[in-house]
């Protein structure tokens, strides 16, 4: 949620809160009570639509990072053991070189090419102690990283959808919290203490704004000069 949301959240709490505490001035049949059970849902949902939207950005970004670091591991050790092996094999040159631009994408590729290259000197590369299965767990760390990426993607487009669920609750939630205002004020007429919690619950606290930094003391203006003493004495 925004700064904004967030407080708007905190009111309609505070005003369910309100509900449920004095729900002996509020008949259950009355249209407030109803209101204040529409307030309540909306916090529920408000609640609820905040913890998955969070959970889910942070396991597509816990996901994405741990199948990224590993595919990294595996293409290092290949790049490695590549440049091992050019020593006595001139040839093979730059086959297994990383690349200068380590992006998503140019991880994906280069491990989609080690692996293709890397199948016909797999007999070398486990000569020089790479284990058997390297060209299988290459293409597993491709895999994995590629399911990390799409599901990351996934979950964006998730959490744009709950987002609007977020925009929708706290609508359904203010409306009522709306109504309440003329309902509550005429249940309360005559009791100046509860209106009094009432108003303060009710309202929407702007989110604090940080304080700008004070502004560069203008420059001193440099005194100019005293003038100089004449130098002739008087004379007596």
């Amino acid at each position: 949620m925004t700064s904004m949301e967030t407080k708007r959240y905190e009111m309609l709490d505070r005003v369910r809160e309100f509900g449920d505490a004095h729900a002996e001035l509020f008949p259950a049949s009355s249209l407030a009570r109803e209101q204040f059970a529409v307030v309540g849902a909306a916090v529920k949902e408000l609640s609820a639509y905040a913890v998955t939207k969070m959970s889910a950005a942070h396991e597509g970004t816990r996901q994405k990072a741990a199948t990224r670091e590993a595919l990294r591991d595996r293409l290092e050790a290949v790049a490695l053991t590549g440049r091992a092996m050019a020593l006595t094999v001139p040839a093979l040159g730059d086959t297994f070189r990383l690349p200068e631009s380590q992006t998503d994408q140019a991880l994906l590729t280069t491990g989609r090419l080690f692996a293709e290259q890397g199948e016909r000197l797999k007999a070398d590369f486990i000569a020089h102690a790479m284990p058997a299965t390297f060209i299988a767990d290459l293409n597993k760390g491709v895999a994995d990283f590629e399911a990390a990426i799409h599901n990351r993607s996934n979950g964006r487009a998730h959490s744009t959808a709950v987002r609007q669920c977020i925009k929708d609750a706290l609508a359904t939630g203010t409306a009522a919290a709306a109504r309440l205002d003329a309902m509550v004020t005429n249940h309360l007429k005559g009791d100046s203490m509860i209106t009094a919690r009432w108003r303060r619950d009710r309202r929407v606290e702007r989110p604090r704004r940080r304080s700008q930094e004070p502004a560069a003391d203008a420059p001193v203006a440099a005194s100019k000069p005293a003038a100089p003493a004449d130098s002739r004495a008087a004379t007596t």
